[in-house]
C-alpha cells in the first residue's frame, strides 16, 4: 500500500513484541493470514486498499507522508 516491502512490514510488526515488553504480543502468522486473505479476495493488497477499504490515491498518499520516515 505504501510501497514498503512485506519483509519490512513483517519486521516492524514483530517489533511490537519488543515495544510492548510482551514477547508474545503479536505473531507473524496473524499478519501473514491477513495478507493472504486480502490477496485471495482482492488479488493483491493494493487492490484491497482501493476497492476493499475504498481509499483513494490522495488518502493513500497522505498516509504515506504521515507514516513513513527516512
Amino acid at each position: 500500500m505504501l510501497g514498503v516491502p512485506r519483509a519490512t512490514v513483517e519486521a516492524d510488526f514483530l517489533a511490537s513484541n519488543q515495544y510492548t515488553g510482551d514477547p508474545e504480543a503479536v505473531e507473524l502468522s496473524w499478519l501473514r493470514a491477513a495478507f493472504a486473505e486480502a490477496d485471495q479476495i482482492y488479488g493483491d493488497f493494493d487492490t484491497y486498499v482501493h476497492e476493499g477499504l475504498k481509499l483513494d490515491a490522495a488518502t493513500v498518499e497522505t498516509l504515506r507522508a504521515k507514516l513513513l520516515t527516512g
